[in-house]
């Protein structure tokens, strides 16, 4: 089964709709959230029959406009290194990529940052689990190790990040930083 929508974006302090994951990239290097639906990516991902839960889903953009049809995790610009760690400001961007091996680390594959910048920079697909009965989307980045950091999602103004310390993330990037929830919502063709 193939799942079609569109992703929410909350302010996951006081619950409040920012508005939804963006067909328009910001300054084609990574999604954002806008507040119209009218401006909502759609997004595609399969599902296996009777699963509750999708776990390492594959997300593909119907309508972002770039080549980079999957939206993934890419390594920020300032990283040393492409691991996400407590006590460390690495962050990635949401943003498009070609696909990576399914829960493998950082692969270098391409995505839309570096095609935009011409700085190399790593990424990874299959990073998104959702809940299907109640929508609720998490992800989960991969370090070199293999290890699975613990992360959070984050926006700063409408930009879409991942980060392993959201403390440390803040201090470095002294931008108001919201936490905040992904959700889908089915949409029909």
């Amino acid at each position: 089964v193939t799942m079609r929508g569109i992703i929410q974006v909350t302010n996951a302090t006081n619950g409040n709709v920012l508005g939804f994951l963006s067909k328009n990239a910001l300054d084609n290097r990574q999604f954002r959230y806008q507040p119209n639906e009218a401006d909502a990516m759609t997004i595609t991902f399969p599902t296996p029959d009777g699963v509750k839960n999708v776990s390492r889903a594959r997300f593909t953009s119907l309508n972002s406009g770039t080549t980079f049809s999957l939206v993934g995790f890419v390594q920020g610009r300032d990283n040393t290194n492409s691991d996400l760690n407590p006590s460390s400001f690495h962050y990635g961007y949401i943003s498009g990529t070609n696909a990576s091996p399914q829960g493998a680390g950082p692969q270098s594959v391409g995505n839309l940052y570096t095609s935009t910048t011409g700085t190399s920079r790593t990424s990874e697909s299959d990073v998104w689990t959702v809940d299907l009965a109640s929508g609720a989307i998490t992800g989960q980045w991969i370090n070199q190790d293999g290890s699975s950091p613990n992360i959070s999602l984050v926006s700063q103004m409408t930009a879409l990040y991942v980060v392993g310390d959201r403390a440390a993330f803040a201090t470095k990037y002294t931008a108001a930083t919201t936490d905040i929830t992904l959700q889908f919502l089915s949409r029909s063709a």
